[in-house]
């Protein structure tokens, strides 16, 4: 596979000029009514399973006016979910909750997906979750300290099993207005506390599940998918649209290095940018199951695998579904 300069976008070796007019104008937002938008890529976890130090990118925190202008463009659209989930922790930004505050006070049915490790969710922080959090997904690899702390570097359990315990108190006594979801990732260094994270864990939440870890492209290799046929995961068809902490449009919530960028959102729509030749020439890609050249060619998404999912206690869960709205890929069952 060629090397991909990860400084700018890989379709700039492609040609994809003219896509847009070889293909049918797009009218409407994407089906799943979800748009993922990095708040920030920081984040204080070095997580075994995730590429954090392949990461290139400037470490940020998004200005407010561009998230501005993006709730208010996805208001226009109709969306309903902001899924918060990009290459960082929402609780490292400052700003987070005076963004979910604008958000709420334009659309108080916008539906807000947070994931995060919960060591910089503190007590003051609370209250404020439980405010306008609808969906909160705790990364937690671990039962013992010795086990947690190995898999998730410069993490403090006993902060962070602080922060979760003492939330899940706070948000029962209002009724728990936040849907808690567990998320446990097994490898080497974890599998034999599966069971133990199982029991412990899922009395106390709405939802948990246990995962096979992913490659983030090439970033690991824990999925051999070597001979294995490829199709579409159906992201660049289906959405959602993955919005960069700097304003980069890319498609595929895997890319840490934001290498198959389609547009910005700083000087442009969604709909334009939904309708980019580069977007209309990946979805031309992608409906032919040719990833020749692209990310996708090394990518775990494009092979359909159910024993990936070990674990749920929700029955509706399946492989190839947005955690967030929980909308199935029709294109691609990854």
């Amino acid at each position: 596979m060629t090397i991909i300069d990860p400084y700018r976008s890989c379709l700039e070796d492609h040609d994809y000029v003219g896509a847009s007019a070889r293909s049918e104008k797009t009218e409407r937002y994407f089906p799943n009514n979800t748009i993922t938008i990095e708040t920030t890529n920081k984040c204080s976890a070095v997580c075994t399973m995730c590429p954090r130090e392949l990461q290139t990118r400037k470490l940020d925190v998004m200005e407010m006016g561009l998230w501005k202008k993006i709730v208010d463009d996805a208001l226009d659209l109709g969306i309903e979910y902001l899924d918060l989930c990009g290459f960082g922790d929402v609780f490292l930004d400052k700003t987070i909750f005076e963004k979910l505050e604008y958000a709420k006070k334009k659309n108080p049915n916008f539906k807000v997906y947070v994931s995060t490790t919960a060591i910089g969710m503190s007590k003051n922080k609370w209250l404020k979750t439980i405010e306008l959090v609808d969906i909160l997904k705790l990364s937690i690899y671990g039962r013992s300290k010795d086990v947690y702390e190995k898999v998730m570097e410069n993490v403090n359990y006993d902060i962070a099993h602080r922060n979760i315990m003492g939330f899940l108190d706070a948000n029962a006594e209002h009724n728990s207005p936040t849907y808690t979801i567990g998320n446990f990732v097994t490898m080497p260094e974890n599998e034999h506390e599966t069971q133990e994270w199982i029991n412990f864990w899922e009395p106390k939440l709405s939802e948990i599940y246990v995962w096979k870890p992913h490659n983030y492209l090439d970033g690991r290799s824990y999925r051999d998918i070597t001979g294995l046929e490829q199709k579409t995961c159906g992201r660049p068809q289906e959405g959602p649209l993955n919005v960069a902490v700097n304003g980069d449009v890319h498609v595929c919530c895997f890319d840490f290095n934001k290498v198959m960028t389609v547009g910005t959102l700083k000087d442009s729509s969604i709909m334009e940018a939904m309708n980019s030749d580069k977007m209309k020439y990946l979805q031309e890609r992608h409906l032919k199951n040719d990833f020749s050249g692209l990310p996708c060619e090394v990518c775990d998404q494009t092979v359909h695998d159910d024993s990936v999912l070990i674990y749920k206690t929700n029955p509706e869960r399946v492989v190839g579904q947005s955690n967030s709205s929980m909308y199935v890929f029709e294109g691609g069952k990854n």
